[in-house]
């Protein structure tokens, strides 16, 4: 368990991209591949700029498509103190 975290919840940024109410319950339109496209995107863009700060980052989102876990492994790795456990499709990023 994580302490002391930043959680970003997919879909909290989703309805941030598209500009809906995080308490809108209604919205297909966000889930098509172009908005999970830019949801990872973001969410991985935001903790790859938090972990350099000393920040502790959880991602909380499926990641189901390998190619979506792929990604967010390969632009964060460079950062320091790096832990991605993707059998339980949780990936940590944490700067000590």
């Amino acid at each position: 368990m994580t302490h002391n975290a930043i959680q970003i919840r997919s879909d909290a940024v989703r309805k941030h991209l598209c500009h809906v109410p995080l308490d809108d319950h209604e919205g297909k339109q966000l889930y098509t591949n172009e908005i999970s496209r830019q949801t990872y995107e973001y969410m991985r863009d935001v903790a790859c700029r938090l972990v350099p700060e000393g920040w502790t980052v959880v991602l909380d989102a499926t990641y189901s498509k390998k190619s979506q876990r792929d990604d967010v492994v390969k632009k964060c790795q460079g950062t320091e103190h790096v832990r991605v456990n993707l059998s339980q499709l949780l990936i940590e990023f944490s700067r000590k």
